[in-house]
């Protein structure tokens, strides 16, 4: 009898190891593509260019950038002269990322080198790496080419880094004729630009980490009066109260307040 417990005892224990593994088994996968999910929506979004082959790419008004999508395997961008946009494949868990042809607008350039560097480095990529940190909100993204030399290296930047062009304020349209814009700038957490009469300035307030939300600081601008400052004043008190944002394309985008009102539609 008492041999007959013992082995009863075995059993129940073996019963319960073998629905323990089965059990793991079927969660690995499960974290295994948790994993890659979020390598994913690491590399997910808009990049500055800074360098290409060790080389600094020039600070221009509208900054050189690469905007992923892993989930539909499509990438846009500027690259110092056109805006380009095309495919990729990408296998996170083994970091190979490698671009398809690339089309781009056709845009004449006094300079073109810069472009022609970036586009090379594109066509070379077979890899990436990607340097994240818990504290910093400009991770360091670098595309490698087979041998593991860094082709370009990019930091994260906010879609709406750059200058746009203010096209309407609440429910009225600006004059096309008129110079009113704003330039984002989230790696010096800095906003400025022409209200129309005056010229603008204010700190920027951007995480990475939550993409769509900003926050512009209080701002000041220059002193000069003109004849009509109605749309001017109406553009400083949206500003005020911007609390995020959305990007359509690389050419519109609006501000909004806490409940989802558009307050400012940019185009450029």
């Amino acid at each position: 009898m008492k041999q007959l417990c013992r082995t009863s005892r075995i059993l129940r224990l073996f019963l319960l190891s073998f629905l323990f593994l089965s059990t793991d088994a079927r969660l690995s996968p499960l974290h295994a593509g948790t994993k890659k999910t979020s390598i994913a929506k690491s590399v997910d979004g808009c990049w500055q260019i800074r360098q290409a082959k060790g080389q600094t790419v020039p600070a221009l008004e509208n900054p050189c950038f690469l905007n992923f999508d892993c989930l539909t395997k499509k990438m846009n961008g500027f690259a110092a002269c056109n805006y380009i946009h095309g495919k990729f494949n990408f296998k996170a868990r083994k970091r190979i990322l490698e671009f398809g042809p690339v089309a781009s607008t056709r845009m004449s350039c006094p300079d073109i080198r810069t472009e022609d560097e970036i586009l090379s480095c594109l066509r070379q990529t077979r890899q990436f790496d990607i340097l994240n940190s818990d504290t910093s909100a400009h991770p360091v993204l670098n595309l490698l080419d087979a041998e593991g030399t860094i082709m370009l290296s990019l930091v994260k930047m906010m879609p709406l880094d750059g200058k746009w062009k203010v096209s309407k304020v609440n429910d009225s349209l600006i004059d096309e004729n008129k110079d009113v814009f704003l330039f984002f700038n989230s790696a010096q957490k800095k906003i400025h630009g022409r209200l129309g009469c005056n010229t603008y300035s204010a700190t920027l307030e951007f995480d990475a980490r939550k993409p769509f939300l900003i926050h512009v600081g209080q701002g000041i601008r220059t002193l000069m009066l003109c004849q009509d400052m109605a749309v001017e004043d109406a553009l400083l008190q949206a500003l005020n109260e911007v609390v995020s944002f959305k990007k359509f394309s690389d050419r519109k985008a609006i501000l909004c307040n806490a409940k989802g009102k558009v307050l400012i539609e940019l185009t450029r």
